[in-house]
């Protein structure tokens, strides 16, 4: 028996009935809903990750009279190095601290907007927190390895 592949333009989709073309548009909506969410989830991290990148890169450029009293004194620039990361590492850790928590408590409120999705759910923690953490490491990183490389003259003259 052979299907005819033909469409027909006159058909009545009153046939279906209402509760089917409801459920077809409620799919489209729901599947839109969340790209949308998912979006606008990804731009808050970019905008997030862009920002804690100026505030570590402002606050080591306005540590350069210390670093070139550092330098002055016979610090070596891994020293200075290290220590400009490792502070830049601790202001991270204790912001995705306070963030989870955050976040915890938040997510307790908006549980049953959730449709599918645990507000506790460990891998979408656990991925911000490791992208927010490297962001800022990153962003100590940068400004941190040419001013351990600078002159202690140049870090002394900025004031």
């Amino acid at each position: 028996m052979e299907v005819p592949l033909r469409i027909d333009l006159a058909f009545d989709w009153r046939v279906l009935g209402a509760s089917a073309l409801v459920a077809c548009a409620s799919g489209i909506i729901f599947r839109v809903g969340a790209l949308l969410s998912n979006l606008f989830g990804v731009r808050g991290l970019l905008l997030a990750s862009i920002g804690l990148y100026g505030v570590i890169a402002y606050h080591v450029t306005q540590r350069s009279h210390e670093i070139g009293v550092r330098i002055a004194l016979g610090a070596r620039p891994a020293e200075i190095v290290g220590a400009i990361v490792s502070r830049g590492a601790r202001f991270a850790a204790a912001g995705a601290a306070v963030g989870i928590a955050l976040a915890a408590v938040v997510g307790f409120f908006v549980r049953p907007l959730l449709l599918g999705v645990s507000p506790f759910d460990v891998a979408t923690y656990a991925s911000v927190t490791v992208v927010l953490v490297a962001v800022a490491v990153a962003a100590s990183l940068m400004p941190a390895v040419p001013s351990g490389a600078r002159r202690s003259a140049r870090g002394l003259r900025t004031e």
